[in-house]
């Protein structure tokens, strides 16, 4: 901990180490929010990563569909 945070750790006069318990508290609150935040932003452009990718299949699905039904117009899946 002393060679992270020094700032947390004392040295009292018997040689015997202590940390700051409320000042870690508060670093380990704004170290969770911190990765809170880009878990965040991770999860938001995955999300639309996946949008476009989803969008992109589908239109390659109409494009395909149409081929088929251009060349086999008695497909099952031509029949609107």
């Amino acid at each position: 901990m002393e060679k992270i945070l020094p700032e947390l750790v004392r040295t009292g006069s018997d040689g015997i180490k202590t940390v700051d318990y409320p000042k870690l508290t508060a670093v380990l609150i704004e170290g969770t929010k911190q990765l809170n935040a880009e878990k965040d932003s991770e999860i938001a452009q995955l999300k639309a990563r996946a949008g476009a990718a989803e969008a992109e299949a589908e239109a390659e699905a109409a494009l395909l569909k149409r081929a088929l039904c251009d060349k086999f117009p008695d497909l099952a899946v031509c029949s609107h």
